[in-house]
């Protein structure tokens, strides 16, 4: 049913390779025999440890309290939001507090925009999974509207800590209400707004009777849902059988070792393959490296090539330089000549 449903084709298949089926609750017990007829279906409680949550300080006006996570149908946030709703007209200084995770943020947008659009004061959203339980005080009434749980440790939590409680008709709901730990008034139907609002009502209206009924709920589910009465149906199932229903898988037996055998041989090829190829890397890795160190030296001899060249583009231009100096001197020598001759020749016409 539910999220749960992909498993009901498996109950053959599960009830031909076990000796018997252990599930999380009495109903969803009696709920897998319809359906796995073959073998003996029994069942265990989880256990879940309150001894280390502090409950916070009590202010002593009762608040409307969620320890769930908001992550959709499945915990139902929103009919919460509207059975507060509903309460808040009789009860205008009633808050309501939701304590858990957010983990689909779409959903809560949803919650969020009801909440707007209808105007509803006084709703937090803690987002405090650290915390949680250490958000609510023993003032507070926590309200279950989760649409489907099998046997739900949160209820559990809330007994044990004393906290009222007020449920949805679930599995988990029917679970409890079979063992003791809740009673009709505390149980109101999935969907029927109306119907939790009474129930809560009341507990609002005579909230000393209704601490009174919780603490006699807490001692009860404290003394039963101790750690070793609970997983006495598991240890005994486990202390029961020695083998598998299917006797014809022994004969498997002997060809799985084998097989495993042949695997423990190949991961040994594969570790020695390994073994070599990180060898052989570590030797290009040094490779590398001395190729690296001749590039280096080549770069260097680039450089020292680049200063030669450098230095002999300077002579070059000092020889220029020179042979434009010495090419000037030549050209001043030739004029001074040129003049001297002149004048001799000039003085040579007047003799």
């Amino acid at each position: 049913e539910g999220e749960f449903a992909y498993t009901l084709e498996k109950y053959d298949f599960i009830s031909s390779f076990s000796n018997e089926i252990l599930t999380a609750s009495d109903v969803l017990a009696e709920e897998i025999t319809k359906l796995s007829y073959k073998i003996p279906v029994n069942y265990f409680y989880p256990f879940t440890d309150v001894s280390d949550i502090v409950l916070a300080s009590s202010s002593n006006t009762p608040r409307i309290v969620s320890v769930n996570t908001v992550n959709g149908k499945r915990k139902n946030t929103d009919e919460l939001i509207r059975i507060y709703e509903q309460l808040k007209l009789s009860f205008p200084s009633l808050e309501l507090v939701i304590t858990g995770s957010i983990i689909d943020k779409a959903y809560y947008d949803e919650l969020k925009k009801y909440i707007s659009d209808h105007h509803i004061q006084d709703v937090s959203f803690l987002d405090d999974y650290t915390a949680n339980w250490g958000n609510v005080s023993s003032s507070d009434i926590f309200v279950n509207t989760s649409a489907m749980e099998t046997f739900s440790l949160t209820i559990i939590e809330s007994l044990k800590l004393g906290v009222t409680t007020v449920v949805a008709d679930n599995y988990a709901a029917k679970s409890m209400l079979s063992l003791g730990y809740l009673s009709p008034e505390d149980i109101y139907e999935l969907g029927n707004i109306t119907d939790a609002v009474e129930k809560i009502s009341v507990k609002l209206n005579h909230f000393d009777l209704a601490k009174q009924h919780t603490t006699l709920l807490q001692k009860k589910v404290l003394r039963e849902q101790s750690l070793e009465k609970i997983t006495q149906s598991l240890v005994t199932a486990i202390e029961k059988y020695n083998e598998n229903p299917r006797k014809e898988l022994r004969y498997f037996k002997q060809q799985t070792i084998a097989v495993g055998e042949e695997l423990n041989v190949r991961m040994q090829v594969i570790d020695e393959d390994r073994q070599v190829l990180e060898e052989r890397l570590e030797i290009i890795n040094q490779q590398g490296e001395v190729l690296r160190e001749r590039l280096e030296l080549i770069v260097k001899k680039d450089e020292l090539l680049d200063e030669e060249r450098s230095l002999n583009m300077g002579k070059d231009k000092l020889l220029v330089e020179r042979l434009s100096i010495i090419e000037e001197q030549q050209e001043k020598l030739a004029m001074i000549e040129q003049s001297i001759w002149f004048k001799i020749g000039k003085k040579l016409r007047l003799l």
